[in-house]
């Protein structure tokens, strides 16, 4: 589990800031990159993406809006999906990759930005940040809302896998 924070981004900038920006290329560009590339975005996208999402995280750390305690991954990757989503919408194209959907699965785009940030807060959990890290990247206005969020896309996801076709077949096949 990656334990680089944000507190450790700020040291590496005060100390050598050509070295931190090597090692955040190297850790962190590879996942960001199979992130646009899985979206309708191309490798010229991914390197505008991260490069705007490390200026946008510079400017959170000025400004005093990261938690120096939260995971470097989390928050950063949060930061660029949200920058690419604003791109893709500017675009007026959809974040979904076709070739990942059958005919069984249609979703409108506010159905996918909600099961995205579902996604995002759950996987930010079992990545064991605090709510109020959560909280924080997403901007609710408190940790309780978090821990409301969370039953509320744990709920919703049940509710997809218990109607997915695929689910739905195997769960008969199991009780024959």
């Amino acid at each position: 589990m990656d334990k680089f924070t944000i507190g450790d981004f700020v040291s590496g900038l005060n100390k050598d800031s050509r070295k931190l920006f090597e090692f955040i290329y190297k850790t962190y560009y590879p996942s960001v990159k199979a992130f646009i590339l899985k979206n309708k975005g191309n490798e010229q996208d991914a390197k505008d993406v991260f490069q705007e999402g490390v200026i946008a995280l510079i400017k959170n750390v000025e400004e005093k809006k990261a938690d120096h305690n939260s995971l470097f991954i989390g928050y950063f990757y949060s930061i660029c999906r949200y920058i690419w989503m604003r791109n893709l919408q500017s675009r007026k194209t959809t974040l979904l990759n076709e070739a990942d959907l059958s005919d069984n699965y249609k979703l409108d785009e506010e159905d996918y930005e909600s099961i995205e940030k579902c996604q995002d807060i759950l996987r930010l959990s079992l990545e064991k940040l605090s709510a109020k890290e959560i909280a924080k990247i997403f901007g609710f206005k408190s940790e309780g809302f978090v821990f409301k969020r969370k039953h509320q896309c744990k709920e919703q996801l049940m509710k997809l896998i218990k109607e997915d076709p695929e689910y739905i077949k195997y769960m008969k096949d199991r009780k024959k």
